[in-house]
């Protein structure tokens, strides 16, 4: 029965102290991130991340220069930019829509109507 009453009072244990870590200094990080090859690293992985927004940027020019500029979708009236095809020949994601195919004119502003409103 010893055996029986432990179970059941197991859940309802009280928790042992934490052995987490409370500051830098308790388990040496500072040590780490302060030293040479710790301000390497972290500048190398800044500098990675710039090269690679860097691609990214350019990799969006080349598409965007390469898409078909007069193609339009009937729906919205908007230019429609496509994100290519897989081998099976269907679409990849939703295609997206750029500026307007024929784009209106502005209206000239109505002063009596602005005046209205902010009044």
């Amino acid at each position: 029965h010893a055996f029986g009453r432990t179970l059941v009072a197991t859940p309802f244990a009280i928790p042992t102290i934490s052995n987490a870590i409370t500051s830098d200094d308790s388990q040496g990080i500072s040590a780490v991130t302060d030293s040479e090859i710790g301000r390497a690293f972290r500048k190398s992985v800044v500098q990675g991340a710039q090269v690679a927004d860097k691609l990214d940027e350019k990799w969006e020019r080349l598409s965007d220069s390469l898409r078909d500029k007069s193609k339009c979708d009937k729906n919205t009236g908007r230019r429609l930019y496509d994100n290519g095809k897989r081998k099976d020949g269907t679409p990849i994601g939703n295609p997206g829509l750029g500026e307007l195919c024929a784009p209106e004119p502005l209206m000239p502003l109505d002063v009596q109507m602005k005046d209205s409103i902010l009044a």
